[in-house]
């Protein structure tokens, strides 16, 4: 389960679309330990369709340990289980959260627990906060923050419920996570805090997880504007990272960009650029040259250059990008669609008024097929051509 999706974040100085951190399905992706793992109940597959079927079983999370029993003989292997469970939180109290397994998953529970109602219980329910986890990853990565975020409240509640110290941290981060998106940094600082209490008392603070907690932690820091506690957690991060991974490691790729962030809020370019090329160099020394997470590092390092006011430069590095985007990820994917845009921001600084408004276009082709013509996004491109269309036509008479 991948922990980090594709996230957009604007930085407003120059209006520079970014990628947050190295975040592709690749091998720089920071990832958390599948709950399905964790919890060691089974390795049948879940299924994500959410579309009713002939064969749906409907059964409900037991509330109490009794009504566990009444599931037993109700669902066959091969139909789908809609799984529902009373949303706590929710003043509706005919309000469902629903998720979907196999039916052979469903019974293997049933089947590992005997008779014992109880576990039969835990289990369904541990089913029911793995499935939150992952529908608010999907959430998160789409964009899709406000679900995202109810998504992983229900894992986190279900978890304090459980009573499981692990599986809690691991919710108590991406609910983190999600809230730093929506900026709602209180919240998103106390869940980091606690995760990384839970994690010291379990495992110290030498972990790769406890290491990317106070990296998280440290971009809350960044986003309140408090440049010094997050470069401290940053680099003692960083510090673990290569402790445990050696100075090569994927995770010590991404501190780096997390850093180079930090540098750059405080422009502080030289030492911002300086991060993403270690970064560089550590995936070529992998054999990662023309991956999807080195061109996500040009392309940022093409931001970072941006922001500085070295646009020529910034021009050549985005177009390094896009070249790489293109053979990697195809001309309509959505990382394709951000270089356009990304490359555009900087032909209008260079005044370039026609090429960037016709890589502008090639980037609202993508993001209109993609994410619908009533995306803020997709709206905001069209703006922006049509200012363009207005500027080329005034600037040429």
């Amino acid at each position: 389960m991948n922990f980090l999706g594709k996230i957009l974040r604007v930085n407003t100085s120059q209006d520079q679309t970014r990628r947050e951190n190295l975040m592709s399905s690749g091998k720089n992706s920071r990832r958390l330990c599948s709950l399905f793992a964790t919890l060691a109940l089974t390795q049948m597959p879940l299924l994500a369709t959410r579309a009713d079927t002939p064969t749906d079983a409907h059964v409900a999370v037991p509330q109490k340990a009794e009504a566990a029993s009444s599931l037993t003989g109700t669902v066959r292997p091969d139909q789908k289980v809609v799984i529902t469970y009373v949303d706590k939180e929710s003043k509706a109290s005919e309000h469902l959260v629903e998720y979907r397994a196999t039916g052979e998953y469903v019974i293997n529970i049933i089947k590992n627990n005997g008779n014992d109602s109880e576990q039969i219980g835990r289990g369904m329910r541990l089913v029911a906060l793995a499935m939150a986890q992952d529908k608010g990853v999907q959430e998160k990565k789409d964009g899709n923050y406000d679900a995202a975020q109810r998504d992983f409240a229900f894992a986190v509640q279900e978890a304090r419920e459980l009573r499981s110290d692990n599986i809690l941290a691991e919710t108590l981060r991406s609910y983190g996570s999600v809230c730093r998106m929506l900026k709602e940094f209180e919240k998103s600082m106390s869940a980091y805090k606690e995760a990384l209490a839970i994690l010291e008392k379990s495992e110290g603070l030498q972990s790769v997880a406890a290491a990317s907690t106070l990296d998280d932690t440290a971009r809350v820091y960044d986003e309140l504007s408090v440049p010094k506690e997050a470069e401290k957690l940053h680099k003692q991060a960083l510090a673990i990272f290569e402790k445990l991974q050696g100075p090569n490691g994927p995770d010590v790729v991404i501190c780096l960009y997390n850093l180079s962030d930090c540098y750059l809020h405080t422009d502080r370019f030289d030492e911002s650029i300086a991060a993403l090329t270690r970064a560089l160099s550590i995936l070529e020394k992998r054999g990662e040259g023309e991956s999807i997470d080195y061109a996500t590092t040009i392309d940022n390092l093409g931001g970072v250059y941006s922001d500085a006011q070295n646009y020529d430069e910034a021009e050549k590095t985005h177009r390094k990008a896009l070249g790489l985007f293109l053979k990697n990820s195809g001309p309509d994917s959505i990382d394709t669609a951000i270089c356009y845009q990304n490359l555009a921001n900087v032909l209008v600084q260079e005044k370039k008024w026609l090429d960037a408004k016709d890589n502008y276009e090639k980037a609202l082709k993508i993001e209109s097929q993609i994410r619908g013509e009533d995306h803020p996004r997709v709206k905001a491109l069209k703006a922006k051509v049509a200012s363009l269309a207005t500027r080329a036509t005034t600037d040429s008479k």
